[in-house]
């Protein structure tokens, strides 16, 4: 102690030693508090100053500045607010809320739990290697290149899967977004009514389930297992693939323009929605519904008893198997051609051609409808 004299002042009062308490401390601009191993702070108020948590902290506020939590630290119940709280790999921070503009950084090895975002312009970011786990997003933005894992995205909120970064069982609620970028991974999600889940070049979702909610794949994105239920919508963009998609009754599959869909079976209360797109080999059985809209292509269509074809304008369709209760509406025009067979069509404003060698069984024609023999 040779370098201090009896009128120095040492100020401790920043500093909580291993095994020490510090309750509360203020730590304004160009202040710095270390809480040692071992050492706990309660209700720090950080205002421009610096915590480094190597202990515990609880229940800090961070109005401006940062708080760091460093390995084998914990930081429970932090409320940041126009500042940064950083967690070190090793460290781990609890129950964290992240408002106005603050921002929560997960570096590799770190640990964030139940950390809840507010308002459009918080954040969390999960760096490469961490981790955070059951994160609540209201209206707040989550970027991942590490892995999160069971967060719910509410109103307003958004979760990004960069490269890298993987996400599983989210879930999307009304007016919540999941973005899934280039070499992202999405498994498990969940997208309720009015929740979006978009999956783009180079993205993957896998297990996907949609209910009441939108699933969209743009070109070089690929969706996995999807499973649609009642009010749920899976759209394939051209170049977006889905592999092995389930739709169940009330769910709808929307092929945008230049996509392809081969051997896609319609059940009872699915809609297939065909837009500038090819379907090839489908099948409709009974209470399910194949619309083609403009520009729409098909080969090899089975309709079962039961099963309705709707067409749109200026559609014309060939080689169609059919059995009872197809219905071609709203100008439409079905071609039976050489060796196809029609069994109980409707016709109701469109028209139906019958070429050749084709067969037709109890056609009926209303509304202005037309059945050309040829």
């Amino acid at each position: 102690m040779s370098d201090f004299t009896a009128a120095d002042l040492i100020d401790l009062a920043n500093i909580a030693f291993d095994s020490g308490l510090a309750d509360p401390t203020i730590i304004s601009a160009g202040g710095t508090e270390i809480v040692s191993a071992g050492g706990t702070d309660l209700g720090a108020q950080i205002a421009g100053g610096e915590q480094n948590v190597f202990g515990v902290a609880s229940t800090a506020t961070v109005f401006t500045g940062s708080q760091v939590v460093e390995s084998g630290g914990t930081a429970i119940g932090t409320v940041v607010g126009d500042a940064q709280m950083l967690v070190s790999s090793g460290g781990s921070a609890d129950n964290t809320s992240v408002t106005s503009t603050g921002e929560l950084i997960v570096y590799s090895g770190g640990l964030a739990s139940a950390t809840t975002l507010i308002g459009a312009s918080a954040e969390e970011t999960v760096s490469a290697g961490g981790t955070s786990l059951a994160a609540q997003n209201s209206g707040g933005l989550q970027f991942v290149v590490g892995l999160a894992s069971g967060a719910t995205v509410f109103t307003g909120g958004l979760q990004e899967v960069l490269s890298g970064g993987t996400t599983s069982n989210t879930v999307v609620s009304s007016g919540g977004f999941e973005r899934v970028f280039s070499n992202g991974r999405a498994s498990g999600t969940m997208v309720f009514t009015n929740g979006f889940e978009a999956v783009g070049s180079g993205g993957t979702a896998i297990g996907t389930i949609v209910r009441g909610g939108f699933e969209l794949v743009s070109s070089g994105g690929t969706a996995s297992s999807t499973n649609v239920s009642s009010g749920g919508t899976l759209e394939l963009l051209s170049g977006g693939t889905a592999i092995g998609p389930n739709v169940s009754s009330g769910g709808t599959l929307e092929l945008g323009s230049g996509t392809t869909l081969d051997s896609f079976v319609v059940s009872s209360g699915v809609t297939l929605k065909v837009d500038a797109a090819s379907v090839t080999n489908t099948t409709v059985l009974s209470g399910g519904v194949l619309e083609l809209l403009d520009g729409a292509t098909q080969t090899n269509t089975t309709i079962s008893s039961g099963g309705t074809l709707e067409i749109g304008s200026a559609q014309t369709l060939s080689g169609l198997i059919v059995s009872n209760g197809v219905r071609v509406v709203g100008g439409g025009a079905q071609n039976v051609s050489s060796g196809g067979v029609a069994s109980g069509t409707i016709v109701s404003g469109g028209l139906e051609t019958v070429l050749g060698n084709a067969t037709i069984v109890g056609t009926t024609v209303i509304d202005g409808g037309t059945l050309r023999l040829e």
